[in-house]
């Protein structure tokens, strides 16, 4: 009977390295981020530094370069249309990516296998491959390209991405946390998705 029931000290032992395994993992996981937003940061602060040129030495503290930008005016065009396309297509892929999951869930219908893969192809596919095959294609159907194709062409990675991430029903039955932080995490990764 006893060699089939870890002793105490297994249990302990065990539990101490899952412990130090996830402080291990923590500590990886920040370092990453450091790694990643430490150059973004750092170009912040230095936007505000008086110096006409990039060094590493604070010249003094000055909003000039901000006045400069948004008085701009094509910049300031760009800015409005980055936030018309960000905000039209953020609504536009989160209601349809629900739509799409829930109906994949939820019903049997011909041919779902074949469009559950379908769904994964702007996924797999690198994104500048298929900004190329999308700009040809509306080319050569002569549809005028603006904001309107921008915004169909910015819907294929999220849409996708959304409906393959999407937990289904009977995950969040049994595993209500699950589910939720995997929510949280798909919010994230479209957000990511529209800040590349």
């Amino acid at each position: 009977m006893n060699s089939m029931n870890p002793s105490p000290s297994k249990k302990t032992n065990k539990r101490r390295a899952v412990s130090i395994g996830k402080r291990v993992m923590t500590f990886h996981g920040i370092l990453s981020y450091a790694f990643l937003y430490a150059p973004i940061l750092i170009l912040v602060i230095f936007s505000f530094n008086a110096s006409k040129f990039v060094t590493a030495t604070w010249s003094g503290f000055t909003l000039d370069w901000y006045k400069e930008l948004f008085s701009d005016a094509a910049l300031g065009m760009a800015l409005r249309n980055s936030l018309y396309i960000a905000v039209v297509g953020t609504l536009v892929s989160t209601v349809f990516g629900t739509m799409v999951a829930l109906a994949m869930e939820r019903y049997k219908f011909r041919g779902k296998l074949a469009f559950d893969a379908l769904l994964y192809l702007p996924i797999i596919i690198p994104d500048i491959a298929m900004a190329v095959m999308l700009l040809l294609f509306f080319v050569m159907t002569k549809i005028p390209l603006g904001k309107t194709t921008v915004i169909l062409v910015s819907e294929a990675f999220p849409i996708s991405l959304q409906s393959a991430s999407m937990p289904s029903g009977s995950e969040c039955k049994r595993y209500p946390a699950t589910c939720f932080w995997k929510m949280r995490a798909l919010d994230s990764r479209s957000l990511d998705a529209w800040l590349r």
